[in-house]
């Protein structure tokens, strides 16, 4: 059912969410802190959607994650190295996954070759979606962008569902970098707006609503395919348009613009 306010655009588009800003990050040390590390969360299946508009084609672009020191327990996302294939990456307790999808181009290259910036590109929209395995079977990991799956490869070994339990990284998830032990690591150089994460693992046609064809949606309501609001475990809507609070629509840990991450009116569709 279509949440109050709401209407349909072409029989598919939803629209009435007022979103005005987004946070840009200068790609060298600043980052939301989300305050939490929602270890619970990432013991068990899980959803992380975002929108991000590159404003340069970067090697190892984190664009969220935490991650211990040793490499003992970890989540994050990223652009893997030169060949920024984007890649979701779990460690817990030593044993490591990556899902890894092919590279996506983020922005016009200048003539000098890749990783050496360029013009901003385009606003994409990612989820990563991962399904704990049962007991001591394997789990699975499903990338989205703009609403399709890509094609993915497992780069880097499984983790069971038993294994997964172990998963006790107590740092904080950073937004726009990834939390190394505490230090900010890798930094974005990216806009992000709307981030979500759910307790659940997302389906296909949930996945495909959130996008909304290219149009961000409220996701504290439920509407069309998409009935996962009450499995929000965080949503920054990044929506404040000043100062240095990123606040947590679900009420539970409100974020902190680190290092001078800037609020801007650069947003998705």
């Amino acid at each position: 059912m279509l949440g109050l306010g709401y209407s349909l655009v072409g029989g598919s588009v939803l629209t009435g969410y007022n979103n005005t800003h987004a946070v840009s990050f200068d790609g060298v040390n600043d980052f939301i802190d989300t305050g939490a590390s929602f270890q619970s969360t990432f013991r068990d299946s899980f959803s992380v959607s975002f929108w991000m508009k590159s404003t340069a084609n970067v090697n190892n672009n984190m664009f969220w994650g935490t991650q211990e020191s040793g490499d003992e327990d970890a989540v994050f996302f990223y652009t893997r190295g030169s060949t920024r294939k984007i890649s979701l990456n779990i460690f817990s307790n030593n044993v490591k996954t990556r899902q890894e999808a092919d590279a996506v181009t983020f922005a016009a290259e200048s003539s000098g070759g890749a990783g050496d910036g360029g013009t901003e590109g385009a606003w994409f929209h990612f989820v990563a979606v991962y399904t704990k395995g049962s007991g001591g079977g394997n789990g699975a990991a499903v990338i989205y962008k703009d609403g399709s799956v890509l094609a993915t490869t497992t780069a880097v070994g499984y983790i069971t569902g038993d294994e997964l339990e172990d998963y006790t990284n107590p740092h904080e998830i950073y937004i726009g970098g990834r939390n190394t032990n505490g230090s900010i690591g890798n930094p974005a150089k990216a806009i992000i707006d709307d981030w979500a994460l759910w307790n659940v693992a997302l389906d296909a046609d949930a996945v495909s609503a959130v996008y909304n064809s290219g149009v961000p949606t409220d996701l504290l309501i439920d509407s069309g395919n998409y009935d996962n609001s009450g499995d929000l475990v965080a949503y920054y809507k990044l929506n404040e348009g000043s100062g240095t609070t990123a606040t947590d629509a679900t009420g539970g840990s409100d974020g902190t613009l680190t290092n001078g991450p800037s609020y801007v009116t650069d947003t998705p569709s």
